[in-house]
């Protein structure tokens, strides 16, 4: 029962992307509290992207893709993930502000 529940709220992927980061993390001797602290954030990320509604009918058909995910999760890490979210809504905002709509390109 409740293995059912931790696959079905994907955090038996979230776990797999943790234990792939732990994997990366011991292999470019990043340190253990950081290679730990980057697992833990990655099943953070694996199990909340497995629980987005688009994905789930994709993972539940096709559970292949839902380990290869999990395994391109753990292997970028959480940094990676994190930056890139956070330079795209930069972006965003940048172009958002009415203060720079008119100012001449470089």
């Amino acid at each position: 029962m409740v293995w059912e529940a931790m696959h079905q709220y994907g955090v038996l992927h979230g776990l797999l992307a943790g234990l792939t980061a732990l994997i990366r993390g011991a292999y470019e001797k990043e340190g253990l509290l950081k290679a730990i602290l980057d697992a833990l954030l990655c099943v953070v990320i694996g199990t909340f992207v497995f629980s987005l509604p688009g994905f789930v009918d994709i993972f539940k058909n096709e559970p292949r893709y839902a380990t290869i995910a999990a395994m391109v999760i753990g292997l970028i890490g959480a940094n990676l993930i994190i930056t890139t979210i956070r330079d795209c809504f930069t972006a965003a905002i940048k172009q958002l502000n009415p203060l720079n709509w008119f100012k001449k390109a470089k």
